[in-house]
């Protein structure tokens, strides 16, 4: 087992060495780095101190970078670690509701009752680094919970078959509950494909302005 993936990860690594060296002249550093250093207003974790000003030749890229991070910037700076890390948190779970994902969260209930597991705590203690990466964002775009949701997924997908192999319960009652924890994970992406199909457009917007909308109202409480 450790041998394939030992495997994996070595090559991978040497690609993402090359790919550095091709893209930034330098295989140690990302071209993610480079772009904070060319392009960045404010730096990418709110507790880190200012930038040094950027010299822009675009207006368009000024604008995207001075007028949309430098003010998220400024106002989560501003905030104790506990309401910036509260900021971030519900933007993550208003996100999730919004979209439908919120049922997919069910079978993460059961994680205390396979904590014996050591696959289950691998990949929750994957799952709980994850978000705290996602927690100290100062400009938190929603792609950036990408690899959350792939550790989420699957972290559901194994939390039903660790269920399913649970011999103490009826074979009735595992089918049921297996049932049930299946329709609530596949509600999410049921419910976006159906949007999908019946053309809705917009749905990142309205997502940002009910986002924005339920931030605003937690700052004033």
């Amino acid at each position: 087992m450790a041998a394939p993936a030992v495997l994996s990860l070595s090559a991978a690594f040497f690609v993402l060495l090359g790919y550095n060296h091709a893209v930034t002249g330098n295989a140690l550093k990302m071209p993610y780095v480079l772009h904070l250093q060319q392009y960045a207003s404010a730096p990418p974790f709110w507790f880190m101190p200012a930038l040094q000003p950027k010299r822009y030749e675009n207006p368009g890229i000024q604008h995207a970078y001075e007028d949309a991070e430098m003010p998220e910037y400024k106002e989560v700076s501003t905030q104790s670690p506990v309401g910036s890390v509260g900021r971030n948190l519900l933007t993550i779970l208003v996100t999730i509701i919004y979209d439908g994902g919120v049922f997919g969260l069910a079978p993460l209930m059961f994680i205390p009752l396979l904590w014996r597991d050591s696959t289950i705590r691998f990949y929750t203690w994957c799952a709980v680094l994850l978000t705290a990466a996602l927690v100290v964002e100062t400009y938190m775009s929603l792609h950036y919970a990408a690899p959350l949701l792939v550790v989420g997924t699957l972290l559901s997908c194994l939390i039903l078959d660790r269920l399913w192999k649970i011999r103490r319960t009826k074979c009735a009652d595992r089918i049921l509950l297996a049932c049930v924890l299946s329709v609530l994970l596949l509600a999410g992406p049921v419910w976006r494909a159906v949007r999908a199909m019946e053309g809705l457009r917009g749905n990142s917007t309205r997502t940002a302005v009910s986002v924005c909308s339920v931030l605003r109202s937690f700052r004033r409480s």
